[in-house]
């Protein structure tokens, strides 16, 4: 007895709309392929923390994540055509916001440069040769609104962490009346390893001793400067 064979099914509007809802779903998965990189260096950095969000304030969290091998990492399920923003912190780097569209396409590939930070360090001297302990040491990066300070040691020396490439104002001024002052130099392009020779201010000496007008008469005289005849 012949068995008549099942008649050939045409997909319905329900399938077709699933299969469709498959595709893009499969299209988001890819997400946002990202690489964190050293600027300067342009080597991958492993461990980076990368927080994506949807809004510019870093309230509203999507998602958490850590780079792996190279400083790639890979996020899905975002929303095509939308907005998002990726958070980068990194030990040793200044952390940094990038804003990205996620592309309509479901994949947006994307690099984000992490800005070093470095040591500034060395040592003040005063013109006869001595380290200038306790010298307040300024360091003004320019156009960023941001200080930072430092005392010198007992040695003379000194270190300020937490410099991040860029031009720099440099102000050294010591409590006997000694500075140094640098203007426009760039880190870390011009160095970061500083032996300083301060330079008597008398207007400073004044202020130290409270003087609030200083004449050709009553001016400091630097107290390291050799004797004269007739003095």
């Amino acid at each position: 007895m012949l068995i008549p064979s099942s008649p050939l099914r045409h997909p319905t509007t329900r399938t077709l709309l699933a299969l469709a809802a498959s595709l893009a779903v499969s299209a988001c998965a890819a997400g946002l392929q990202g690489r964190v990189v050293a600027d300067p260096g342009g080597w991958g950095v492993k461990d980076a923390n990368v927080t994506v969000t949807s809004d510019p304030d870093g309230m509203h969290v999507v998602s958490k994540l850590k780079t792996v091998e190279q400083g790639a990492y890979r996020l899905g399920g975002l929303a095509p055509g939308a907005r998002y923003y990726v958070w980068i912190a990194a030990f040793g780097f200044e952390e940094i916001k990038d804003d990205l569209v996620h592309d309509v396409s479901g994949t947006t590939k994307w690099t984000h440069h992490l800005p070093r930070k470095y040591e500034l360090r060395g040592i003040v001297r005063l013109p006869d040769g001595r380290v200038a302990a306790g010298a307040l040491i300024t360091v003004d990066k320019i156009g960023a609104g941001k200080k930072l300070t430092k005392y010198a040691g007992d040695d003379g020396t000194f270190v300020i962490p937490e410099i991040t490439k860029g031009t720099y104002d440099l102000r050294v001024e010591s409590s006997e009346g000694y500075v140094y002052a640098q203007q426009g130099r760039k880190l870390p392009e011009d160095g970061l390893e500083l032996d300083l020779v301060l330079s008597y201010d008398p207007q400073i000496s004044a202020g130290k001793a409270g003087t609030t007008a200083i004449s050709t008469t009553t001016v400091p005289k630097d107290p390291t400067a050799p004797a004269t005849s007739g003095q």
